[in-house]
């Protein structure tokens, strides 16, 4: 999607001004997204804005039921550029197109085939439509591209035609100057498209980075990748609604000169000339693995039109299991499943291997288990001061280190017991080594007749 040179602001169309007229290399095609390929000659065959009479009040969701007053058709067929007019479709076009509607319109079919243009056309037009107050529903009938993709994905309901395409991509513009213009357009830019992206986060989830990421690479959908990204809710084909008439009659119906212009869906503008010549998708973590989307962001139905439905027969079939009335309709039906739904959840028996108890019961069996446990653990702990206790009295440690071994058996009670059990017994000494006899009366004769009793029988003898 492209922006129009003035609408980087005044201060950078000022400095435009006073750089001259760009280089031939650089220049800005004259027609913009027209193009060189002359138009038709006669408007009626390319003005693209075109508002239904009052309908019948058809609705264009599946399965919804008819409403009270009309339905109308607006047309968004070609570029998006301000100027409006021959030059493409104007967010002024449109506002004059709702401002036609008659007050009874409750819901507008927006069809859409547009390769895009001014970013902030079409957000206008996005946020016209939003505002108003019948449903908006966005029919891509062809491509929905950059500008207009945000058209079509931000509606109420988006449906995709079959065989239809939608692109997002980043914001560009023409710009010449020195470098610090080209820094204030490039801001000017992300700033651009940082809002696109906004947009798709809004509607299909995931983060503005994430779709920025996208946007970069210039992302091609089919119809259905594009509901699989939650840009749009289904592929369908939606009636038009009542006879259609032009918006904007002011507007000349035949060019007067000849105009030198190019197709206006040429795509050789962009990264890739369409889905056919680009590669595939790339799903933001939201819509590809479903994580959380913004509050804001309502989820979409992504089914194809009519998956959901059922038909008379299953429906009549679906009445009689369930024992309502053959003329039930689909709330009864409902209800009737839900409540059987919730007697089967109630009156499901046990998985094998399981028994039921009620709360009261459930609440002494754990209080049970936990005095046990505990009168275990003081029986293991009884255990190991005996273990403990035992070598010691077998002399395999000193009493200094019992707390030490108590603390290992109960870091690892059988590694401990193998340790105490292989050291040998005596090792710690627990007996006195040697003794002292007990104390006498004798004196230092005494001891000398013991020590020499020859000497002592000759003493005597004399």
């Amino acid at each position: 999607m492209t922006t129009p040179l003035r609408d980087p602001g005044a201060e950078v169309m000022a400095a435009l001004n006073d750089a001259g007229p760009p280089p031939a290399a650089l220049d800005v095609p004259r027609m913009r997204f027209w193009g060189e390929k002359k138009p038709p000659k006669n408007r009626s065959e390319m003005w693209s804005v075109t508002v239904a009479a009052a309908g019948d009040g058809e609705s264009s969701s599946a399965g919804s039921s008819s409403t009270a007053g009309s339905v109308a058709t607006l047309r968004i067929y070609g570029p998006i550029d301000a100027w409006g007019g021959w030059w493409g479709i104007s967010a002024r076009d449109v506002a004059e197109a709702l401002d036609s509607l008659p007050d009874d319109v409750v819901e507008i079919r927006a069809r859409i085939n547009s390769p895009g243009g001014h970013v902030w056309e079409g957000m206008a037009m996005l946020n016209m439509l939003r505002a108003h107050k019948a449903k908006v529903v966005a029919v891509v009938d062809g491509v929905a591209a950059s500008a207009a993709s945000v058209i079509a994905c931000g509606a109420e309901e988006t449906v995709m035609s079959p065989g239809t395409q939608m692109m997002v991509h980043d914001a560009s513009t023409f710009a010449y100057g020195p470098a610090a213009l080209m820094r204030k357009a490039a801001d000017f830019l992300d700033s651009t498209s940082n809002a696109i992206a906004s947009v798709y986060s809004e509607v299909a989830g995931g983060t503005d980075e994430e779709w920025r990421a996208v946007m970069v690479e210039e992302t091609w959908y089919t119809a259905k990748e594009a509901v699989t990204a939650g840009l749009a809710d289904r592929v369908g084909v939606v009636a038009d609604a009542g006879e259609t008439s032009t918006a904007a009659p002011d507007e000349p119906d035949v060019l007067e000169e000849d105009i030198e212009v190019e197709d206006r869906f040429d795509l050789s503008i962009h990264m890739h000339a369409g889905r056919s010549h680009a590669p595939a998708p790339k799903q933001p973590a939201a819509s590809a693995a479903g994580s959380p989307s913004p509050a804001a962001a309502a989820p979409r139905d992504t089914s194809q039109e009519g998956a959901s439905a059922m038909n008379d027969t299953q429906m009549t079939a679906l009445r009689q299991k369930l024992g309502v009335s053959a003329d039930a309709d689909a709330d009864t039906v409902l209800a009737a499943v839900d409540e059987a739904l919730g007697e089967r959840a109630t009156s499901a028996p046990t998985a094998p291997g399981t028994v039921a108890v009620d709360e009261g019961t459930l609440a002494q069996l754990r209080e049970d288990a936990a005095a046990g446990r505990q009168a275990r653990n003081e029986q293991l702990e009884a255990d190991r001061v005996a273990v403990v206790a035992a070598a010691i009295q077998d002399g395999r440690i000193p009493a200094a280190r019992r707390d030490h071994w108590l603390g290992q058996l109960r870091a690892d009670d059988e590694g401990g017991r193998t340790v105490l059990n292989s050291l040998a017994k005596g090792t710690i000494p627990l007996a006195e080594l040697g003794h002292a006899d007990a104390a006498d009366d004798k004196t230092v004769t005494d001891e000398y007749e013991e020590m020499f009793p020859e000497h002592a029988r000759q003493k005597q003898e004399a």
